[in-house]
């Protein structure tokens, strides 16, 4: 089945809106999903959804792309991705380890070339053209001389002119097209004597989550709901830093130590800094900072760092390795009235925290006090 038959068929487009959407991209020689896309009648990740149900293979969404840890990227070189339209995602979970990778076309893509690349085995992900050009610009700098179509933030995407029929009124609920599991496309594997029987074929097997690329992927409401679920301290300092990264990029779970005046580093996240390094740090809750601010005052801080406290803050970055921040949000988490976690994250330069992050702040950390209270009323086991 075709895409535009299938988003017909799904009820998300109309036969008149796959009809000038296909003009459009013979005119621009561009896919179809990409002139979608560009005329405003589709979104990305809906267009992954299909994309992934038509190829059988998982869908690689905005939110999967947003923060590629460097260290994997280098497993492809510019020249191989660009050409091949291809982008490494992270690992997955499994022994051994197999790379993830979003392509934009599975079924044309030489597999072996990429294990040889990469020198791994691999997993695939199914991207839309116009995010793994979107990727290719950002992670490697590439050009494709043979796009001719914009970049598209959906910010700005361009107004279809009267002549084109209008999108779809879009339902409330988030349109999800089923991905049957299959198994993966072929990919290099060990040459078998031709007289011995063909090995059995491996199970359906769908995308796992690397920790750098798929597993943090947590919005406010998902980390509240697991908040809920959780039944250890562990879990909680998890989420907690699951969220960090997946809201901002990057962020540190401190643990409060009254007696020593200290925030003590637990879980973080930040790209080329290692959980044992974040374990290494030490703020003082003495002299003033933004830190301090939050622990005495109970309150979430956003906003350009204080001057206050900027020789204390300066050893807090340079632990994370990362430049003074523009932006920065720090949140108290407290269980009854004491203060037993500051959770810290910034944003680069030239970015900025959305408006309801102090809104989410406070529903994250109100959830986080409930499970810590609901973990000290469990009854003990007996050993």
């Amino acid at each position: 089945m075709l895409l535009g038959e299938m988003l017909v068929r799904e009820g998300i487009l109309t036969v008149i809106q796959v009809e000038t959407a296909l003009r459009r991209g013979e005119q621009q020689k561009v896919r179809l999903g990409t002139a979608l896309v560009e005329l405003g009648y589709l979104d990305i990740d809906t267009l992954a959804r299909a994309l992934s149900s038509l190829h059988r293979v998982p869908a690689v969404l905005t939110k999967h792309v947003a923060h590629i840890d460097p260290k994997v990227l280098v497993l492809f070189p510019p020249k191989v991705a660009n050409q091949r339209w291809v982008i490494p995602l992270g690992w997955t979970q499994t022994k051994p380890a197999r790379l993830v990778v979003a392509m934009r076309d599975p079924s044309a893509t030489p597999m072996d070339e990429l294990v040889v690349a990469a020198g791994a085995r691999i997993d695939v992900g199914v991207a839309p053209e116009i995010l793994i050009r979107r990727c290719l610009a950002r992670y490697y700098g590439g050009s494709r001389t043979d796009m001719k179509f914009i970049d598209v933030d959906p910010a700005k995407l361009r107004k279809p002119d009267s002549s084109e029929p209008p999108a779809p009124a879009r339902a409330k609920r988030e349109i999800i097209l089923s991905v049957p599991p299959l198994p993966m496309p072929p990919m290099l594997e060990e040459v078998e004597p031709e007289l011995e029987p063909e090995p059995e074929p491996e199970p359906p097997r769908m995308l796992t989550a690397p920790p750098s690329a798929l597993v943090p992927v947590l919005g406010t409401d998902e980390a509240v709901e697991a908040l809920r679920a959780c039944t250890t301290s562990d879990e909680i300092g998890n989420i907690l830093a699951t969220w960090l990264q997946s809201a901002y990029g990057l962020g540190v779970v401190l643990v409060v130590k009254d007696g020593l005046g200290m925030a003590v580093g637990w879980r973080g996240y930040v790209s080329g800094v290692d959980n044992a390094a974040i374990e290494t740090i030490a703020m003082p809750l003495g002299p003033a900072s933004m830190l301090t601010s939050a622990y005495e005052g109970k309150t979430s801080f956003r906003g350009p760092p204080p001057e206050k406290g900027a020789a204390v803050h300066r050893r807090l970055w340079t632990t994370l390795g990362c430049r003074d921040p523009e932006e920065v949000l720090v949140i108290p988490i407290l269980l009854k009235d004491r203060v037993v976690n500051i959770l810290y994250s910034h944003v680069a330069e030239g970015g900025h925290l959305e408006e309801t992050a102090l809104e989410d702040a406070a529903r994250v950390a109100a959830a986080a006090s409930t499970a810590y209270a609901r973990l000290l009323r469990k009854p003990k086991t007996a050993e």
